[in-house]
């Protein structure tokens, strides 16, 4: 007598769990990855909203201490004229676990392009590369 089962082997469906679970992982690294690079880029918009102030005050040799917030973090002018900075702080309440107290130092140029400064704590993985 010739039967034929219908279905999937206990092996089988191990193995497909199996592969779903490394997907998994991989899709949540990824993701997680992704949420820091938009948090980082908040950060860059919030501190481009200082950047017509930090020029001002190239020109007229001060720096203000003028600051924003945002919801992962605070930029804040600081430095001494005429080589102002904006420095944007990661909070340890809604930024991402990679970026908690991290830091974005950045220089302002007369033309005003940012370059990154020796503050920067934040992994280059996650900066822009206009930035880098």
């Amino acid at each position: 007598m010739n039967t034929h089962h219908k279905g999937f082997s206990l092996i089988e469906l191990l193995i497909v769990i199996a592969i779903a679970g490394v997907l998994a992982a991989l899709a949540i690294f990824a993701y997680q990855t992704y949420i820091a690079r938009t948090q980082v880029a908040e950060a860059l918009v919030l501190a481009g909203g200082l950047k017509p102030r930090v020029i001002t005050d190239i020109v007229q040799n001060s720096c203000s201490d003028d600051s924003s917030t945002g919801a992962y973090g605070a930029a804040v002018i600081g430095g001494a004229a005429p080589n102002c900075t904006i420095t944007f702080t990661f909070n340890n309440t809604n930024a991402t676990v990679s970026l908690k107290s991290k830091v974005i130092g950045l220089n302002i140029a007369s033309n005003g392009t940012f370059t990154l400064n020796s503050d920067t704590t934040v992994d280059n993985k996650y900066l822009p590369n206009s930035i880098k």
